[in-house]
Formats: C-alpha cells, sequence, structure tokens
C-alpha cells in the first residue's frame, strides 16, 4: 500500500473518532431495549431523558471491557440477554462499593447470574404475574402502591414478573396472582451494596418507547432517586 493511502486511511479514521460522541445518537439498530432503537420495543426515548438530565456514556458488552470502577453516577441495565461472567461482576461489585447505583430492568432472570455472583439478597422471579387491575387488556398490571421515594401515582407494566427479596419500593395489588396464589408482589426494589446501592425492576418493558409516555412520570422520577 503506497504511504499516501495509508495517511489518508489515518486521516479517515481520526475524523471518525471526531464526529462519534456526535453520530452516536443517531445510530440506528432494531436490538430490542437498545438505547439506539427508535422502534417500539426500543429504549431511545428512555436515553433521550437520561442525556437530558446528565451524560450518558453506553457500554457494549463485555461489560469489563471499561473500568467501571473509575465511573461516578448510575450503571443501568435494561434487559440483559447473556449471562454476567466473572471479571464483569468484578467490576459491577468494584462500581457499587465506591458509592456507584445499579438500575437492573430484567423481567424473567437473565440479571439475575450476576445478582447472585454479587451475593446479595434480591433476585427477579421466572413466573408470570397478573393483577385484576389492569390497563386495556389483562396483560398490562397497573400498580399504584407506589413509595414516597419515586412520588408518582401510577406504572402500567407489560407482562410483568416480580421480586424476590429486598426492600420493596412499589407492590401491585393484593389481588395479584402467581401460579394461582395470591398476594402483593414487589415489583421495584432495592438493596445496599457498600456504599452503594442495587435497583430492581422486575419489567424492562416500562422503559421502553411504546410504553414511555404513559410511564414517563415514573420514568422521570426513577431517574431522579438513582441520582
Amino acid at each position: 500500500m503506497r504511504r499516501e493511502i495509508v495517511y489518508g486511511v489515518l486521516i479517515m479514521v481520526g475524523i471518525v473518532l471526531l464526529i462519534l460522541p456526535i453520530a452516536v445518537p443517531v445510530i440506528k439498530t432494531s436490538a430490542k431495549y437498545s438505547m439506539f432503537n427508535t422502534g417500539w420495543d426500543g429504549c431511545s426515548e428512555f436515553a433521550k431523558l437520561l442525556f437530558n438530565k446528565g451524560k450518558i456514556v453506553p457500554i457494549f458488552y463485555p461489560y469489563d471491557s471499561v473500568r467501571l470502577r473509575d465511573f461516578k453516577g448510575a450503571l443501568i441495565i435494561v434487559g440483559p440477554d447473556v449471562e454476567f461472567s466473572k471479571l464483569e461482576v468484578e467490576e459491577v461489585k468494584a462500581f457499587l462499593e465506591k458509592g456507584g447505583v445499579v438500575l437492573i430492568a430484567d423481567d424473567f432472570g437473565t440479571a439475575n447470574t450476576l445478582l447472585e455472583k454479587l451475593d446479595v439478597n434480591i433476585k427477579i422471579s421466572n413466573k408470570k404475574l397478573i393483577d385484576l387491575f389492569y390497563s386495556k387488556r389483562v396483560e398490562f398490571p397497573v400498580v399504584v402502591r407506589i413509595s414516597k421515594d419515586i412520588a408518582v401515582e401510577k406504572v402500567v407494566l407489560n407482562e410483568p414478573s416480580f421480586i424476590i427479596g429486598g426492600r420493596g419500593l412499589a407492590y401491585t395489588s393484593k389481588v395479584s396472582s402467581v401460579d394461582g396464589s395470591m398476594n402483593s408482589y414487589p415489583i421495584l426494589a432495592e438493596v445496599e451494596y457498600g456504599k452503594g446501592k442495587i435497583i430492581v425492576l422486575s419489567d424492562p418493558d416500562v422503559l421502553i418507547n411504546d410504553m414511555f409516555q404513559e410511564n414517563r412520570e415514573f420514568i422521570e422520577n426513577l431517574i431522579d432517586y438513582l441520582g
């Protein structure tokens, strides 16, 4: 390859690196729960709200590809589809111990691999929850028993699971049912870890574009609660 062509390639790479922070918001994908997915099942509206409230640093798999322990703020994990490795857990653990906050939004348990390896008393059930109080269809339960820490009247779910353990921040009604067992189940809970804390939401669909507007107040207040 001639020298001028090599220089040309290097210049092109330099330009890409310079414009990347500007280009990130317009990257498109169809991956469910992705902040770059502008479709109904993406989280681009959620990402815009986060951007308006602070700085966003997208982190791609694996999580140990960056030194999480050097960051301050909140790590938000939405709908993880792969199990967490030992090295990833070590980075998340160090991040928490230094005062970081981790929000996990998952419904049927993939995030449990992280919670189990962190050895915390909180996990996500792999069972579906139904409620007599719902919006439009039974698949969309409405939760109104929400902590004053979040300070919102309701949140609409989409075929959620529920949380076992932790300090509950939002509960379904007392006529909710799991495998025929009627009770009030937590769908938002937290647990302290080191100087930080872990907050778990048992329905990532709350954050998708299709449900963003009806849950906007809940999402905004949840972001504020993350600090």
